[in-house]
């Protein structure tokens, strides 16, 4: 005994089409290093003013570069330094001679005395449900 079902063509010209997931809303993932490793995903600069752990406005600096390297928590992943607004990337690696830099390490959020990267590891509960749960279980 045979079924026969009409597979092709569908309905409307909307059944070929599939919806795409605008990129502020997918959730974090992680990602396949070159290598054939797993990259995790750490929450960013934009994600710690979200939960409430640093504000936009607080100070902080490049360590051991107090002085020379002062800078504000901007929007996003930004900084304010020296009247400009950049990245925050942009403004550590202003204070090494090259090669890439984490940022995270190195920015140390004046009111707290921390570093962000300190910041973010001791509140990871901040972060639950964010999908970045996996990076702390290291």
């Amino acid at each position: 005994m045979l079924e026969i079902k009409k597979l092709l063509p569908l309905g409307s010209d909307d059944d070929y089409f599939s919806e795409i997931i605008k990129s502020e809303n997918k959730r974090p993932t992680t990602r396949k290093r070159k290598s054939g490793g797993s990259r995790m995903k750490f929450p960013k600069l934009n994600h710690m003013v979200e939960v409430g752990l640093v504000s936009e406005g607080d100070d902080c600096f490049y360590r051991n570069k107090e002085e020379e390297s002062k800078a504000k928590i901007y929007g996003g992943n930004n900084v304010e330094f020296n009247g400009k607004i950049i990245s925050l990337n942009e403004w550590a690696s202003q204070f090494v001679t090259g090669g890439k830099i984490n940022a995270y390490e190195y920015c140390i959020v004046k009111e707290k005395n921390k570093t962000l990267a300190e910041l973010r590891v001791e509140n990871k509960e901040l972060f639950y449900g964010m999908g970045f749960d996996s990076i702390y279980d290291i």
